[in-house]
């Protein structure tokens, strides 16, 4: 028989229908062999389950045939009608009507008869799910009970029945749902996934080779843009930087895959993906390969204004070709990714065995909702799957990290972008990243799984399908206003940023909260009361008093943001502070809520605040002081006058940093002085790595970083110095590093932690004067790699450093 991925097709007329059950009885049998695989067990008391709760009646399961029967599996009765397991296709199944039984039959290798490892396929129990759906109605809209919708049927009948069905995406999952818990991975397989990603090209060079290899060969760790190299690592290293131009290298690199292989023969994929953040090297011969003009083509590359592709791809090949010497049955691969995502022109052709995993990092986010990005991606696509590679897809694109109870659509015009690309170039896999709140988040993660099983799926019949099931035909065009209202908000936010390198993050923060969800608060709250008034059932109350939860833990943050309006205690969503800690501790193991949302081990609670504001005057240097000393020791008597900024909070909070920073701050008629006292409990552990000026090894280390805006179109125009407990010393103008200011700094490192000094003479800021009396803007961030890691800042970021809006005002003080 002919298969076609995920095609449904109906047989030529049978006899009368088939009743498989009426008034509560039933004469059928459910059947499956004695030595039948679990999952194939599995499937039989799953029919058995869903027809009791369905019909009234239980049907028996037996290990013998007796017609008539629900035959479950490779049974001698699936294999008389022509059901023979080697002609359906991996994880494929079909249900059929032949006479007065039902056939479904599916491609089964249980856990340790698979080819390649954890490549299990359960295609009999997909079919018996699919049967349920079809025959009895039944939807798994959420994980448990609660999300299970059985329609009731007095009598339950069968017509024509012949399905075919097979994934056109040999990988299919959603991550990030509370994976471990039991009704979540009873939920994924009922949607045809998996518990966990099977495949993926995840960053690998910390892997390979081995640091004794690349400490013999010091050639290949990357050139910095001071003509010296990275130092070999003495241990695995996540952000280990590599020449790809040593054909050594890429040699060592590419047998070290192979012998992994080897080793592990049950293995399918090697995987090549750089350190995550790796800009390319130096040398001459990397540098000819990177791109810094794309024709417009691709909007300065998304912004980033130049591209490593060609680099990274020819590493790619030239490792998969090294690879498939020894096993040229297994796949390589690695990310498409950052600032190698765009295609080159002309483009060059890709080894058999070679997979792109393309991962849209300027699509995270819902920045797909941008034109200029939306319509790079078919273009995009389209080339890479012109080099003859497999395409895989990694997918944040509608992924926001949400603790603050955001309501988040399911991002309809993306699904509706990226899916056909999925369908027309039969990826390999894709793996997409869920939202963990199912409360709200159940409609995406539904209609996401679905097409993933079927890419070609209808986003729009999908979406109503999921609101009408799930909330009943009165509430649903309510509820889907509710997420209509909240996308279109982010349409808005989003797109307001333009085309740029600096765009909205993807956390919720307080500027998305304040622009996307504070204006529409009050239709929300309407709208989802009157859709509770609207429900059917008690299920459907119950499943939309979740996204009350949800609504609840926005309008607590709201309020506290002062953005919930005049009179937030009148809202039906209102709780004080004691009931909101109490709601959250009933709600310490809930699914519904995001886990950001809850409170923490120590009862902290991550509450939205208003924007940063913190300010602080800077004093002028008195009459009778020297100016202090710039050699790295805060001991100037000077430093005892100076303004201190402190008290940094921990990113996106307003949690104090366990390891502070003290900043002082003077001025006179031509510098602004900034004395910095890092304090460290670990101090022993600091890294020190020998960087020269704007090298980005600077950042493989401890940082302290400072940005100034002394200038109106502060936004993109503000000058950033950073620092190294190393002595190095990167700067530029508002992430342009080509800038060179002249100022003077020395760093010191001490028994408590280390110090800087910096002295930056006010020409060097673009002005002519002391600014006495004026107000510029300006933060302070510290980076801390010692584990436990913590990044920090005086006035508190979202993110990233780079965020002008969160920068804290400095007053010059008068004369």
């Amino acid at each position: 028989m002919a298969f076609a991925a995920c095609l449904t097709a109906g047989s030529a007329a049978q006899s009368k229908p088939l009743t498989l059950a009426e008034n509560g009885a039933s004469g059928y049998v459910i059947y499956h062999e004695a030595n039948a695989p679990a999952s194939v067990v599995r499937a039989a008391k799953e029919i058995q389950r869903v027809l009791e709760i369905s019909t009234g009646a239980r049907l028996p399961v037996v290990t013998a045939p007796a017609t008539p029967m629900i035959s479950v599996g490779d049974t001698a009765a699936a294999r008389e009608a022509g059901l023979m397991q080697d002609k359906i296709p991996f994880e494929g199944f079909v249900i059929l009507r032949s006479g007065e039984n039902v056939l479904i039959a599916g491609h089964d290798v249980p856990e340790g008869q698979e080819r390649w490892r954890w490549m299990t396929s359960a295609g009999t129990l997909y079919g018996a799910n699919t049967f349920l759906e079809q025959v009895a109605g039944v939807r798994w809209l959420m994980p448990g009970p609660l999300g299970e919708d059985i329609p009731p049927h007095a009598k339950l009948t069968v017509d024509a029945l012949d399905v075919r069905q097979a994934p056109l995406l040999m990988d299919r999952s959603v991550n990030w749902l509370n994976d471990k818990t039991p009704a979540v991975i009873e939920w994924k397989e009922r949607q045809k996934m998996y518990r966990w990603q099977r495949l993926g090209f995840g960053h690998s060079w910390d892997d390979y080779p081995a640091v004794s290899v690349l400490q013999a060969h010091p050639e290949y760790m990357r050139m910095r843009e001071d003509g010296t190299r990275d130092p070999a690592p003495t241990k695995k290293d996540p952000a280990v930087a590599y020449c790809l131009s040593q054909p050594g290298l890429v040699q060592a690199f590419a047998e070290a895959v192979s012998d992994d292989l080897t080793k592990q023969p049950k293995l399918m994929q090697g995987i090549f993906s750089s350190s995550d953040g790796f800009n390319g090297c130096h040398c001459p011969e990397c540098r000819s390969l990177r791109l810094t003009d794309d024709g417009g083509k691709w909007h300065g590359f998304g912004g980033h204004g130049e591209s490593i592709t060609p680099l990274l791809l020819r590493f790619y090949n030239q490792a998969a070709r090294i690879v498939a010497q020894k096993h040229p049955d297994r796949i390589v691969g690695g990310y498409i990714y950052r600032n190698y995502q765009y295609p080159p022109d002309p483009m060059p052709k890709a080894e058999p065995n070679l997979v792109l995993d393309i991962a849209m990092l300027n699509a995270y986010g819902y920045k797909l909702y941008k034109p200029e990005r939306a319509s790079e991606l078919g273009p995009m696509v389209d080339a890479w799957a012109a080099s003859g590679a497999r395409i895989a897809w990694t997918d944040y694109s509608t992924w926001y990290r949400n603790g603050y109870g955001v309501p988040l659509p399911p991002g309809k015009p993306i699904l509706k972008m990226i899916f056909p690309l999925l369908a027309k170039h039969r990826a390999l896999f894709a793996g997409w990243t869920g939202h963990e709140h199912w409360g709200s988040g159940a409609l995406h993660n539904y209609v996401v799984a679905r097409l993933l099983w079927d890419p070609t799926g209808d986003v729009d019949a999908l979406c109503a399908e999921f609101l009408d099931r799930a909330y009943g035909p009165d509430a649903a065009p309510l509820v889907g206003r509710i997420y209509d209202l909240v996308e279109e908000g982010m349409m808005q936010y989003i797109r307001s940023y333009g085309n740029k390198a600096r765009e909205p993050i993807y956390n919720v923060n307080y500027e998305f909260m304040q622009r996307v969800c504070a204006p529409r608060l009050a239709e929300i709250e309407k709208l989802y009361v009157e859709a509770l008034g609207k429900t059917r059932t008690g299920a459907q109350r119950q499943r939309l008093e979740k996204l009350g939860e949800v609504l609840t833990v926005l309008h607590y943050n709201l309020r506290k943001a002062a953005l919930a309006g005049p009179k937030p205690e009148a809202s039906p969503l209102y709780m004080d502070d004691a009931a909101y800690r109490q709601f959250l501790a009933a709600r310490a193991d809930s699914i519904w809520i995001e886990s950001l949302s809850k409170l923490g081990k120590d009862g902290m609670l991550n509450v939205l605040a208003e924007a940063d504001k913190r300010a602080i005057t800077i004093p002028r240097l008195g009459a009778g002081f020297t100016a202090p000393k710039i050699d790295g020791d805060l001991g100037d008597p000077a430093w005892e006058e100076a303004a201190i900024a402190t008290d940094f909070r921990l990113r996106n909070t307003r949690t104090s940093a366990s390891q502070q920073t003290a900043v002082r701050m003077l001025f006179d008629d031509k510098t602004i002085y900034i004395g910095v006292e890092c304090r460290d409990a670990k101090v022993k552990e600091i890294k020190l790595v020998p960087a020269g000026r704007d090298s980005s090894n600077v950042f493989q280390e401890d940082t302290f970083e400072m940005f100034i805006a002394s200038k109106q179109d502060y936004q993109d125009n503000y000058w950033q110095i950073t620092l190294s407990p190393g002595g190095g010393v990167y700067d530029g103008v508002a992430g342009e590093k080509a800038y060179n200011m002249e100022f003077r700094s020395a760093v010191k490192v001490g028994e408590q932690g280390w110090t800087a000094e910096v002295a930056i003479p006010f020409a060097s800021l673009g002005v002519t004067e002391a600014p006495t009396g004026k107000t510029w803007r300006g933060n302070f961030c510290r980076v801390r790699k010692p584990d436990p890691a913590e990044v920090s800042s005086w006035n508190a970021i979202d993110k990233g450093f780079h965020e002008p809006k969160n920068f804290g005002f400095w007053t010059f003080a008068g004369k």
